[in-house]
C-alpha cells in the first residue's frame, strides 16, 4: 500500500496537469471507485499499461467535470492483461481495423477454422503475446469494450492484402483435395 500511495502522490497530480484540471474542480473521489482501484492495484501496479488505466480512472473520479465514471469500470479493467489494454490504446485511434479469418474447404470433408482471426494489431502494437489475438478479441468482445462485424467487409481490399503479406500470418500447405475458403 505504501508503493500505491507514493506512485499515486506522484501519478494523480500528474493526470490533472495533463488533463489540465483546476484545482477547484478537484474532489474526493468516490470511494466506490478508490477504494477497489486502489485494491487492484496493489496487483497490477507492475503492468504499465493496466496501472495507466487505473490511474486515469481515479483521476477522472476525482474530477467534478466528469459525470460518467462508473464503479464497473474498476471490474472492467480488473479483467483485461496488458496486451489487451495496449490493444484498446491502438483501437482508440483505428474506427475499423482489418482481420482474416482463415479456413480449409475440404472436397469431402467440409470446411474448418485453422484461425479464427488475423490481425497485425498485437505486432504493430508490441503485445507479449500477439498469437493470442483471437482470445483478446474475445475477451474485449465479451466485455462490451469493441463490436466485432464477423460478415462485413471493408471496401479497401489493400487492407486485407497487407495482412496477407506480414510475416506471421499463417500460411498452410495443402493437400490436392484442400482449398483456403
Amino acid at each position: 500500500f505504501d508503493k500505491i500511495a507514493s506512485y499515486l502522490d506522484v501519478a494523480i497530480p500528474e493526470y490533472f496537469a495533463r488533463k489540465k484540471i483546476a484545482p477547484e474542480k478537484i474532489k474526493s473521489p468516490d470511494p466506490s471507485i478508490a477504494v477497489p482501484t486502489i485494491m487492484a492495484l496493489t496487483y497490477n501496479s507492475h503492468k504499465a499499461e493496466l496501472r495507466d488505466m487505473f490511474t486515469n480512472l481515479l483521476g477522472a473520479s476525482m474530477n467534478s467535470d466528469v459525470v460518467d465514471e462508473h464503479p464497473a469500470f474498476v471490474e472492467i479493467i480488473k479483467q483485461l492483461c496488458s496486451d489487451e489494454a495496449k490493444m484498446l490504446r491502438e483501437m482508440r485511434n483505428e474506427v475499423k481495423l482489418p482481420m482474416i479469418k482463415v479456413r480449409i474447404k475440404m472436397k469431402t470433408e467440409g470446411e474448418f477454422d485453422i484461425a479464427p482471426y488475423f490481425s497485425d494489431i498485437c505486432y504493430k502494437v508490441g503485445c507479449e503475446y500477439p498469437h493470442k489475438f483471437p482470445e483478446y478479441l474475445d475477451n474485449l468482445q465479451r466485455l462490451g469494450l469493441v463490436d466485432v462485424e464477423k460478415n462485413r467487409h471493408l471496401v479497401d481490399n489493400q487492407m486485407y492484402e497487407t495482412l496477407k503479406k506480414h510475416p506471421k500470418y499463417i500460411t498452410v500447405a495443402l493437400s490436392e483435395d484442400q482449398s483456403i475458403a
